[in-house]
């Protein structure tokens, strides 16, 4: 019973570290999201015409990208914006092979890791 004991201290003590790990790590998030707000303000209030820029800027801030195939969406979502400024009831048109194709190249090009 007695290395059972040991055991279990030695998880607790253990545990003990690891909260005290991550009380440290909340500042350090903080200071890293400050950080980042502020190179994002500085490339994107400025038109960077450069497409080196632009893509280095891409990459770096885009996380994700979701691609609709197609233009039905029925706009009943309580969180649409625009839910009554297009008509997408009447058609369904899809997305062209090749417009799919190029997002996709484009990305790999800069070779882009997000989701």
């Amino acid at each position: 019973m007695e290395i059972f004991q040991k055991i279990a201290n030695k998880l607790r003590s253990l545990l003990n570290i690891n909260i005290e790990i991550n009380k440290l790590h909340k500042p350090l998030n903080d200071i890293q999201k400050a950080l980042l707000l502020d190179r994002l303000e500085r490339y994107l209030l400025v038109k960077h015409t450069n497409p080196f820029i632009q893509q280095g800027v891409t990459k770096e801030f885009l996380r994700v990208v979701e691609i609709a195939i197609h233009s039905f969406c029925n706009r009943k979502c309580w969180f649409c914006a625009n839910n009554s400024r297009v008509d997408r009831h009447s058609d369904k048109i899809d997305m062209l092979d090749e417009v799919f194709l190029k997002i996709l190249n484009e990305l790999a090009r800069i070779e882009w890791g997000g989701y």
